[in-house]
């Protein structure tokens, strides 16, 4: 009996080193954690001046944004191919961090008369938040992704006015209704496919608005925005590149017709000629 005693003496004192353990490295955990905030406050405070100045140094590039978004390698499983009409008129694009995890976009948008597209400025701000009670519509996720959604937390936005082209009239989802569109299911889902309807995106309504519209937002704020002079340089060289081909193209050709005597293909052509028409009588 002292013997069994003794074991689960020893176990316990084992299990509470390792309680102790665990309970130590979680304050390190948590220490860890403080610091990267701080770090990534320091972050914001020192690069958001260069953003800034390198905003001002865009605004003077003719079709920047139009060439990094056309030619991304991801942006365009987003959105459908009609909307690049639009995000060509992009003039300028600001991403700011306000905080390690709430960023803000601001799109600025030239006219488009032919469209009725009006210039215009918008910022859409997202909010990081772990409180699932705010979601609206949650047939579609899983336990264990609401789970998920609770420990790390998910993106969300506020939903902001923007004007939308007449070329999207009849998928206008404030345009078109349910009693006089016999399409409408159809028409309805297109235009929240659309880039106008993300500028409506929430969060909180999964399967019922813009899809993944958190990671549009995330690929605007991690790659495309601060990385937005390698995706253009890549893309510009890329584009002197396929000239460079063409006009090699043109050159071999001009050279393989070098070689051959044009007077002396003609006067044989002229010289079947008559045997071509005797053989027609």
């Amino acid at each position: 009996m002292a013997k069994e005693m003794s074991e689960k003496d020893i176990l316990s004192e084992e299990n509470l080193k390792i309680s102790k353990a665990l309970r130590d490295l979680s304050d390190i955990e948590e220490k860890l954690e403080k610091i990267d905030e701080q770090v990534n406050k320091y972050r914001i405070s020192i690069t958001e001046p260069v953003f800034e100045e390198r905003y001002n140094i865009i605004a003077n590039i003719p079709n920047f944004w139009k060439t990094v978004l056309q030619t991304h390698p991801e942006f365009s499983d987003f959105i459908p191919v009609s909307d690049f009409k639009f995000l060509d008129l992009l003039k300028n694009l600001k991403v700011v961090m306000l905080s390690s995890t709430d960023f803000s976009i601001t799109f600025q948008f030239d006219e488009l008369k032919e469209s009725n597209f009006p210039a215009q400025t918008l910022t859409k701000t997202f909010k990081l938040t772990k409180d699932i009670t705010k979601l609206k519509y949650t047939s579609k996720l899983t336990d264990e992704q609401l789970e998920d959604m609770q420990e790390f937390g998910f993106l969300t936005s506020e939903p902001i006015e923007i004007t939308w082209p007449s070329d999207y009239d009849s998928i206008n989802p404030n345009k078109i209704s349910m009693k006089t569109d016999k399409d409408f299911k159809q028409n309805y889902r297109a235009g929240m496919k659309t880039v106008f309807a993300w500028f409506n995106w929430t969060g909180l309504k999964h399967g019922k608005e813009f899809p993944n519209g958190d990671g549009f937002a995330n690929l605007f704020m991690e790659d495309i925005y601060p990385h937005c002079l390698k995706h253009y340089i890549v893309a510009k060289r890329d584009i002197e590149d396929e000239v460079g081909e063409s006009d090699s193209e043109v050159e071999e050709d001009e050279e393989e017709l070098e070689g051959f005597n044009i007077d002396a293909i003609n006067e044989d052509e002229q010289n079947k000629e008559p045997s071509q028409k005797k053989m027609k009588i």
